[in-house]
């Protein structure tokens, strides 16, 4: 898992994305690669999609003191240097319902943009990143929140302190999943995490969009590198299987099988390869 991170900065999986050497087609290049990357990444494709999204965040906002903190090292080949990011939104109350099932609230800390984080994430990805953006609930002076999306704010949450503990976060356990238990997945209590408010006050869902949408692309050419290894696979093993005398790939009725799932990869290939090129012509 660490190899495969210094792996994954070494490649440039996200830098090539921000270099932007090869200008708009900058985004092509680096999700053709991705699609080439993740059927071997052992799912260390999760926590470069949320680095990429982070980036894209820092990016997208005026933020000089978060750029030179973060963003320069989200986007770093040195494996030195080079830190991942997590997106924890997801808490007992409600999966895909943020409005409604986000409780974690924020405490203002006297001046500034400075906030403690209370709370229970219930479904954190790649737990061993280095930071995290995450939305909360700011309280008033009297302890109460505004309920429903408009207030949900965005914080940025470096994962350790300075001398290199926990921010005030306690690992409660490691999610036992069916499937993808090489990524670690950990339900996680932030009981006076220290965060900084990203943005305007209730405007945390608009605020992690831009997060959103990169790893939203991440997770489709993920998905579509996975369905050509998988084929790949399939044909390679229709050449060496027999059944009623004759290889698997002799079979008309296999290769009609094998056809139609050629013809939807390819399909989605193109449709994924697109989406990256519109991203990139949109940020050119």
């Amino acid at each position: 898992w660490r190899k495969l991170h210094d792996i994954s900065a070494e490649e440039g999986v996200v830098a090539i994305g921000y270099e932007r050497v090869h200008t708009q087609w900058s985004r092509l290049h680096q999700y053709a690669k991705l699609l080439l990357y993740s059927p071997s990444s052992g799912l260390y494709s999760c926590p470069v999609a949320m680095t990429d999204g982070a980036a894209k965040l820092i990016e997208s906002i005026d933020d000089p003191a978060l750029k030179e903190r973060a963003y320069l090292r989200l986007i770093s080949r040195d494996p030195e240097h080079f830190w991942t990011s997590g997106q924890w939104m997801t808490e007992m109350g409600g999966g895909s319902d943020v409005a409604r099932g986000t409780s974690t609230t924020a405490i203002h800390q006297g001046e500034g943009n400075m906030y403690r984080l209370h709370g229970y994430k219930w479904f954190s990805s790649a737990t061993d990143a280095d930071m995290a953006f995450t939305l909360a609930r700011i309280q008033d002076n009297d302890g109460m929140v505004t309920e429903g999306t408009q207030g949900l704010s965005l914080f940025y949450v470096e994962t350790k302190d300075q001398y290199g503990m926990l921010n005030n976060i306690l690992i409660e356990k490691l999610k036992n999943k069916l499937g993808t238990r090489q990524l670690p997945t950990a339900e996680l209590l932030l009981d006076g995490t220290l965060a900084k408010l990203i943005g305007k006050e209730g405007r945390g869902v608009a605020g992690i969009s831009p997060m959103l949408t990169i790893t939203r692309l991440h997770n489709t050419t993920s998905a579509v590198g996975t369905m050509r290894r998988m084929l790949q696979l399939s044909r390679d093993y229709s050449t060496k299987r027999k059944a009623f005398g004759k290889f698997l790939a002799e079979h008309p009725l296999h290769i009609k099988t094998l056809a139609g799932l050629e013809l939807e990869t390819r399909g989605c290939t193109i449709f994924a390869m697109e989406l990256a090129n519109l991203l990139g012509k949109e940020e050119h």
